[in-house]
């Protein structure tokens, strides 16, 4: 890492993560320039290598909303049945 102060995701923090759960293991058993220096390589390798930027970007998208119409219609059931029971009381 060139400037310690700088943060070297560039505030990503999917890619900090990515990054970080990649370098856990090797984390005592390499020193923190090493660390540092696999960090910076691993950072630009997903973020321009053509195999894992897309995978990247895919991570990045948010998952499709799935609706289940079973818990929505049990929803609307016990809302009804509750507006009549509030009604008979």
């Amino acid at each position: 890492m060139s400037n310690p102060s700088e943060d070297p995701y560039g505030g990503d923090e999917l890619l900090r993560a990515c990054v970080e759960r990649a370098l856990a293991p090797h984390s005592e058993r390499l020193s923190e320039g090493q660390i540092d220096a696999l960090r910076d390589y691993l950072i630009v390798f997903v973020t321009t290598h053509p195999a894992a930027e897309p995978l990247h970007a895919r991570l990045r998208r948010r998952p499709e909303v799935v609706r289940s119409t079973l818990v929505d219609g049990l929803r609307q059931r016990d809302e009804a049945s509750a507006t009549r029971k509030g009604r008979r009381a």
